[in-house]
């Protein structure tokens, strides 16, 4: 696997900081005076490093998550917002990969042993039927 590209340049760093916090790419750019498309050049530059970030921010995220989980278990049932919250919740677990994980089992039987053909009837190859049936016409 590749390493991923960062920027070297201190302001581009900033820039990047800012989209993966949830800025948008027009604000992040004008925060740090880049015209815009420049920060829709940088953005596609750097997107591993963007998606890094953001990879990041979810896996920091599941902890809270799984706080939420916990608290809704403990939780009345009254909040309105407790089932919502509950799934964003299962969502950022599940995409940090801490949630419901299905496995899979292969059993595959291995058969061994010699698979013999016969031999042709007239001992010709495909190339001889083929040749004599060309001369033929």
């Amino acid at each position: 696997m590749s390493e991923i590209k960062k920027p070297t340049d201190e302001k581009q760093l900033r820039f990047l900081d800012l989209v993966v916090s949830g800025k948008s790419i027009k604000a992040a750019a004008e925060e740090v005076d880049y015209s815009v498309s420049w920060g829709y050049s940088l953005g596609t530059k750097y997107k591993e490093y963007i998606l890094d970030g953001v990879q990041g921010l979810i896996y920091l995220s599941a902890v809270k998550a799984g706080n939420v989980v916990v608290a809704t278990m403990d939780a009345d049932g009254k909040q309105a917002e407790g089932k919502l919250r509950l799934e964003a919740a299962k969502d950022v677990l599940d995409r940090a990969g801490l949630a419901k994980q299905e496995r899979l089992k292969l059993e595959i039987e291995e058969h061994r042993g010699v698979f013999v053909l016969p031999a042709k009837a007239d001992g010709n190859t495909d190339e001889d039927h083929f040749s004599r049936d060309t001369k033929e016409e």
